[in-house]
């Protein structure tokens, strides 16, 4: 798995053999930070056409409203112009019951729009890896 950004805040993986990224988020994300990263991951996305994430928030304490809107309206759009097929997300959800339900809020919010995304949140890492792996991309 090769790091593709690093910060005290969060951890950017690519796993080129399986083609999924891995986000590993941890404490109170800044907002820059936040947008730094995400958008390193759509530099892979169009370059190697990766459609799976492993969203690891199991120690993310915070995150902000400002952040949580701007992945809503620039983040998952930008996503949407690179991708021709299904995205497939597994998320291991924070403790922290606010980041649970803004990470709920915004896979709800994405069902209302033309974007095709398929969302699940495990308790077990093995388990959402697995799940992950044994969506295939469409293309």
């Amino acid at each position: 798995m090769e790091k593709l950004f690093e910060h005290s805040q969060v951890d950017l993986y690519w796993n080129k053999t399986e083609n999924y990224l891995r986000l590993d988020w941890r404490d109170r994300v800044e907002l820059e930070v936040y947008k730094n990263a995400l958008l390193k991951s759509l530099e892979v996305v169009e370059q190697h056409q990766v459609v799976r994430f492993l969203i690891d928030q199991r120690v993310l304490e915070y995150v902000g409203s400002e952040a949580q809107a701007w992945l809503s309206v620039k983040w998952f759009p930008a996503l949407e112009q690179l991708v021709s097929e299904n995205v497939y997300m597994a998320i291991l959800p924070s403790k922290s019951l606010f980041v649970r339900l803004a990470s709920q809020t915004v896979s709800q919010r994405l069902k209302n729009t033309t974007f095709y995304s398929i969302t699940k949140y495990f308790d077990n890492e093995a388990l959402a890896l697995d799940w992950l792996l044994s969506e295939q991309p469409t293309h």
